[in-house]
């Protein structure tokens, strides 16, 4: 019987493809930094909450987000990847207007948690929808591609999120979701109707993900409302909350460990070369994201910009970071990658030593030039994907002897845990301290 291979997209409709995909990338990352400027705004819809709860919206939704990669995987293997992308698309629309007509902040955030998980689910189908339909000649160029999308909304979504909130009041952004994502699933639909999809077994390790959820959110809690509620001086709650985090912390390593089939294989973590790339990366968001996170809200509260001229400033990243995404793609395959991650973070070093010059005062223009280096060295970090994918062929045949077989997909979805894990740390790093 001759293999699966259906006929890929070609001429305008590849092209057209490539747009709405890139869009709705566009989208459902912009939302993460898009909230963190317009939070103070939202906190004063929610009944005149404390903008520390207002970031809950930010951090509980990228902890969605990380919820969602895990189902994402077996969802497009019994559904097939452009019908699961299609209905999240549908979902992530519904879900956004109800967190647009949202009055509370206690129910704002359990909506936020699942656009979150609906979001996850999106990123890493869009992504194997985009790339399956590229020729394997051309896929390192869908891949330098992708790079940028995922690139772009971390320049230029706090500006979209100012603007929003200052010409046109914060429930915008949730409700331009609702007119752009409908209008992506429907393209997507389109193009590939009639399509015939191969169903693969794929078991999904539901209890391995309820204590991953349980893990996560116990913990996202605590950093919450540690500020509020005094962290563990009085609160019983909060202690409460520390013994669910480490009891199903506990439970959930012990699960996994004995799963052949887990949600997070923590058998990578024997492996040296993976290990150093987690702990880099987690050392790396914290600083980075943390710090952006912290400088945005510096700019509109003691240097005195709007939130539209603060978005402004951060897109100026974009100048050095678009192109910067392709040129490392390049120079990977001719220099180790542990090179251009030392380097890297040396000029994110230097970089943010000149940023931390403007502490109490800096005009726009003195401040757009750090900014503007700053995406170049961004752009580098990004590509960090790239180490996982060179280690993955020194872990992969060990994995193999070691568990009978391994599926081929769990490279790609791999480097998709990776962005998953790293939400998670942003929305550490987001927390209010």
């Amino acid at each position: 019987m001759a293999p699966f291979t259906p006929r890929p997209l070609r001429g305008w409709r590849f092209i057209l493809l490539n747009v709405v995909v890139g869009l709705a990338n566009v989208v459902v990352l912009s939302n993460v930094p898009g909230y963190t400027v317009l939070g103070p705004y939202a906190a004063g819809s929610f009944q005149g909450v404390t903008p520390s709860f207002a970031t809950w919206g930010t951090t509980d939704h990228m902890i969605g987000i990380c919820l969602g990669f895990p189902i994402a995987r077996w969802l497009a293997a019994q559904f097939g990847d452009y019908r699961v992308y299609s209905t999240s698309l549908l979902l992530y629309a519904i879900v956004s207007f109800l967190c647009a007509t949202a009055e509370t902040i206690y129910y704002f955030v359990p909506v936020r948690i699942f656009l979150g998980i609906i979001g996850g689910v999106i990123l890493p189908v869009g992504q194997a929808v985009l790339l399956g339909e590229y020729p394997p000649e051309k896929r390192n160029l869908g891949v330098g591609i992708w790079g940028v999308l995922s690139m772009m909304p971390f320049t230029i979504g706090v500006f979209m999120g100012g603007w929003w909130s200052e010409w046109y009041g914060w429930r915008s952004m949730f409700y331009s979701n609702v007119v752009i994502a409908p209008m992506v699933a429907a393209i997507t639909g389109s193009l590939f109707y009639g399509r015939q999809i191969k169903r693969r077994i794929s078991r999904f390790d539901g209890v391995g993900f309820l204590f991953l959820a349980i893990v996560l959110l116990a913990v996202q809690t605590i950093l919450n409302q540690g500020n509020d509620f005094d962290w563990f001086g009085w609160s019983w709650f909060m202690f409460s909350m520390l013994i669910v985090a480490i009891t199903a912390g506990a439970c959930f390593i012990v699960w996994e460990l004995g799963e052949r089939h887990p949600a997070i294989d923590l058998r990578l973590f024997a492996y040296r070369n993976y290990t150093v790339a987690v702990v880099a990366s987690i050392a790396g968001f914290l600083v980075i994201q943390g710090l952006l996170s912290l400088f945005v809200v510096q700019l509109q509260t003691l240097l005195g910009y709007s939130s539209s001229l603060a978005g402004i400033l951060y897109m100026s990243m974009i100048f050095l970071s678009v192109p910067v995404v392709s040129i490392i793609h390049q120079l990977s395959r001719r220099f180790d990658v542990r090179l251009i991650a030392f380097a890297d973070f040396l000029g994110f070093a230097l970089i943010l030593m000149w940023i931390g010059c403007f502490d109490k005062s800096g005009y726009f223009d003195q401040i757009v030039f750090p900014m503007t280096f700053f995406g170049f060295s961004l752009a580098a970090f990004f590509y960090s994907a790239g180490v996982a994918r060179r280690i993955w062929p020194a872990v992969r045949p060990a994995l193999t002897r070691s568990r009978g077989t391994y599926a081929p997909s769990h490279r790609r979805w791999g480097v998709r845990y990776r962005a998953a894990r790293s939400c998670a740390i942003q929305a550490y790093a987001l927390s209010p301290a």
